[in-house]
């Protein structure tokens, strides 16, 4: 039986984790969708249920709302920032880290990630982005709480050279010429400049902006260093950047779907980026979706129950009459996750 209006009215306000479609499969509702009223009669007339299983629950509607707080606050920094060509670091620690903080502690990390996704505004969402996973990383690391404070303020901060790129450069929707990325490329010495010129800034967190883009192999920019070379704050960042980057929809590519995301994450922890780091992050990941829903790449429906260890990517589903373990089968992945 599909529920009436009247039953669903304690729902309005929560956001969907997921789309909701009408019996037939026609689209209802997509996820992140915000509920009102008008929002329960359109799924009592698509006869379509609604259940709190559907809806985050209040403490991803808190640590969404921090996070939208705090990149409005990011917003305005940056564009102080253009404006006077210094950053106000006060307000950073006083109005940013704090919030970063907060929403790095919610529970549900695969819930904080999807809310963390680039939708709009990518420039100021993926700094917070970076931000917030770098914390969460130098959280599982283990790290002291003044160096925790030191990364996220350098990881939030990581891409503030990008000020100084021409706009219609940075905000291009389409890939770059050679000389553009070659112009593109400067952020990093740009950041690192105005890092350094930054009182209460150190010589650690400054290297964050410039090093960012440096790969384990040295095949990155500017400087191609290799692996210990490239400073611990920075290898985080690094991760915590190209991850974001690859889960984010941007102007020029969608989102790439999340089977793919794990298994270059996966390769990359074997040549680009910080194995250990990268390993970390894919396995709290993984560990945290377990008895979620997830959509198949040949249009079935699970649970993901086991984290294989060996093959992040590739859990063991139960989807209802049968388990699979998709470590045996190299042609059916897990397309999404449904929170």
């Amino acid at each position: 039986m599909r529920n009436k209006p009247h039953e669903m009215e304690h729902l309005v306000g929560q956001r969907l984790k997921r789309d909701l479609f009408s019996p037939s499969g026609v689209l209802v509702l997509p996820a992140y969708t915000v509920l009102r009223e008008e929002h329960l009669h359109k799924l009592a007339v698509r006869n379509s249920g609604l259940t709190a299983n559907d809806v985050h629950d209040s403490k991803g509607l808190e640590a969404s709302h921090i996070v939208e707080e705090a990149i409005e606050q990011i917003r305005q920094i940056f564009r102080e920032t253009h404006h006077l060509r210094r950053i106000p670091l006060i307000e950073v620690r006083k109005r940013v880290i704090p919030a970063i903080h907060q929403a790095a502690e919610n529970g549900s990390i695969f819930s904080l990630l999807n809310e963390l996704q680039a939708k709009d505004d990518y420039t100021y969402r993926h700094n917070i982005a970076v931000g917030v996973i770098s914390a969460m990383i130098g959280k599982w690391l283990k790290l002291s709480e003044a160096n925790l404070t030191s990364l996220t303020i350098a990881a939030t901060l990581h891409d503030i050279g990008k000020i100084k790129i021409p706009l219609h450069i940075l905000n291009k929707p389409g890939p770059y010429t050679e000389e553009e990325f070659e112009t593109m490329k400067e952020h990093t010495w740009y950041g690192y400049e105005l890092l350094t010129n930054t009182v209460g800034i150190s010589h650690r967190q400054a290297l964050v902006a410039l090093q960012h883009h440096e790969r384990m192999d040295g095949s990155g920019y500017p400087h191609g260093l290799k692996g210990d070379e490239i400073e611990l704050f920075s290898r985080i960042v690094a991760v915590a950047d190209v991850f974001h980057a690859m889960t984010s929809d941007r102007a020029y590519h969608e989102a790439v779907p999340f089977y793919k995301v794990l298994g270059e994450m996966h390769r990359n922890a074997f040549g680009k980026l910080d194995p250990t780091i990268t390993t970390l992050l894919i396995n709290k990941i993984m560990n945290s979706l377990v008895g979620n829903e997830t959509m198949l790449s040949d249009g079935r429906q699970g649970r993901i129950v086991m984290v294989n260890p060996h093959n992040f990517a590739k859990p063991v589903v139960f989807t209802g009459n049968e388990f699979i373990d998709l470590s045996k089968m190299d042609d059916v992945n897990m397309e999404r996750v449904i929170g």
